[in-house]
């Protein structure tokens, strides 16, 4: 599994937890990273790709899920 696809399911499982499309990662990055076993680079890296396909919308900690 890669990691975009860690990212956008655990992306997906915070939005269901929280019952809203928008939600706070309430880890650092470093720890989102160690939880994905990936690097914070690669872990900004996929963050950036979802932003620029229109996945996702990010303040900070706070994100939307945008509908595909």
């Amino acid at each position: 599994e890669q990691v975009i696809d860690r990212l956008r399911s655990y992306l997906e499982d915070l939005s269901a937890a929280a019952d809203s499309k928008t939600f706070v990662i309430t880890m650092s990055m470093r720890e989102l990273s160690d939880f994905l076993a990936t690097s914070p680079e690669t872990l900004s890296r996929n963050i950036r790709k979802l932003e620029s396909e229109g996945t996702i919308r990010r303040k900070s900690r706070n994100v939307t899920l945008l509908d595909e």
